[in-house]
């Protein structure tokens, strides 16, 4: 996915707030890498919306495009790329059910679902939807169904980004991995929402999120 100018000075802007306190903690607590070489590590948690030469080009940390190749493979730049990567995508999650307007949210949700180390079936977004379910089962009212069908929202809209995104052939595996995930969750809504006295404009809205994620984690089976 080729990123317009404002994607990538949010991103960069995402990774900067990400990494500057990583980097700080790491001087004061060296590890096994020299700090430029733990650097261009945490940047690969750009690697899919960068190219490796647009990092490199990036880090200016003295490492050649060809020893980048050659320190993804080895251990610990490796480890510490990965865990890089997944935890940049739990920092941009967590950015998104921050955010305070739909626009934001959608914005963020683009970029997140091109991160290397995003799992759609393991997120802020659906731990937040667990939590949730938990809330509205403890105090069944408007409130907390309202709280409920927005991280619905959100969360439908990232599937349907994840999916726009994703190449046809890599997206049967996503989506298996997500139904497995989701689909005690999404059953659990639907019951609590159909034995809930809730408003009846708010239950059909809850209703049409769950069946669209429902659809989208089968997508494989109906269209093919």
């Amino acid at each position: 996915m080729k990123l317009t100018t404002v994607q990538r000075e949010i991103l960069e802007s995402l990774f900067r707030d990400w990494a500057a306190p990583k980097m700080e903690a790491y001087q004061q607590h060296p590890g096994p890498l020299p700090p430029g070489r733990y650097y261009l590590a945490l940047m690969q948690a750009l690697h899919g919306p960068y190219s490796l030469p647009e990092i490199v080009e990036r880090a200016q940390v003295g490492v050649s495009h060809g020893l980048l190749k050659v320190l993804r493979g080895t251990p610990p730049f490796r480890e510490i790329a990965r865990e890089a990567a997944r935890d940049f995508a739990n920092f941009v999650g967590w950015r998104i059910l921050e955010a305070s307007s739909i626009i934001e949210r959608l914005v963020l949700s683009e970029l997140l679902v091109i991160l290397p180390g995003f799992d759609l079936a393991g997120n802020p977004i659906m731990e937040s939807l667990k939590h949730g379910l938990a809330v509205c089962e403890e105090n069944p009212n408007d409130n907390s169904f309202k709280r409920l069908h927005n991280l619905l929202l959100t969360f439908r809209d990232i599937v349907r980004l994840a999916h726009d995104t994703t190449p046809p052939e890599r997206w049967p595996a996503k989506e298996g991995k997500l139904a497995g995930a989701i689909s005690p969750l999404l059953d659990s809504i639907d019951f609590l929402t159909t034995q809930s006295e809730v408003e009846p404009e708010l239950k059909e809205a809850i209703g049409s999120l769950t069946l669209s994620l429902q659809f989208l984690t089968s997508y494989s089976k109906v269209v093919f």
